[in-house]
């Protein structure tokens, strides 16, 4: 298993892996938007210099998984406010099969204003997604690409990375608190989903596992 940044000849791979995990993530936008808003979301990641996209990519069956993370929310949001109509557009195939997702749309698109954002970190470097696939039993090497993700991080000269998680992904909670996550706040967003915010400050971090250097 190697780690390394995602090149656009990924696009498509890494499409499938968030596609096939959408279940997972059945209180965000993401788990109701098909191939074709996902290869044009991640394309406008991996064309951002403010983001980050390392890949697993194993000798047998190529890309198995990936991490996002972006430098700067703010950035990120006017780069998403600059690519919207791109996005508006490859959003249409997921519409037209099912018209409630346009409100759901609505609301994300809002929260680029900063005023109206309680959905994500409003500032600083954040951690998206953490993709792995289901077919994949190699967990170890999961949390080794998510550790080589927040080296980066840290490496670029950034104190700390916040993120969040639904209050039901128990797993992950659980993981990202064990792993030397600090808990900072809980929002209870739209759909009465309890949503918690969280951050690893690379200085102050104690996980419970041996990879982890300590400082």
């Amino acid at each position: 298993m190697i780690f390394r940044l995602a090149k656009i000849c990924d696009l498509d791979k890494i499409a499938s892996l968030q596609y096939k995990v959408r279940h997972l993530y059945t209180n965000g936008i993401f788990s109701s938007l098909d191939l074709f808003f996902l290869r044009n979301y991640y394309k406008t990641i991996i064309n951002d210099p403010n983001s980050i996209l390392v890949c697993g990519e194993d000798s047998t069956d190529g890309v198995v998984g990936f991490c996002c993370a972006n430098l700067d929310v703010e950035k990120y949001n006017l780069n998403l406010k600059k690519n919207k109509f791109r996005l508006a557009f490859a959003a249409l195939p997921s519409i037209l099969k099912k018209p409630t997702i346009l409100l759901k749309l609505i609301s994300r698109f809002k929260t680029l204003n900063p005023k109206k954002n309680i959905y994500i970190t409003p500032k600083g470097a954040r951690l998206e997604y953490w993709v792995w696939s289901k077919k994949n039993k190699d967990d170890q090497s999961s949390i080794y690409m998510l550790e080589s993700t927040l080296n980066i991080i840290k490496i670029l000269g950034y104190n700390k990375v916040s993120f969040e998680v639904d209050l039901d992904n128990k797993k992950v909670l659980k993981f990202h608190k064990l792993n030397g996550a600090l808990e900072l706040n809980r929002v209870l967003i739209d759909d009465k989903i309890e949503r918690v915010f969280m951050q690893y400050d690379f200085f102050n971090r104690k996980s419970k596992f041996n990879y982890v250097k300590k400082n």
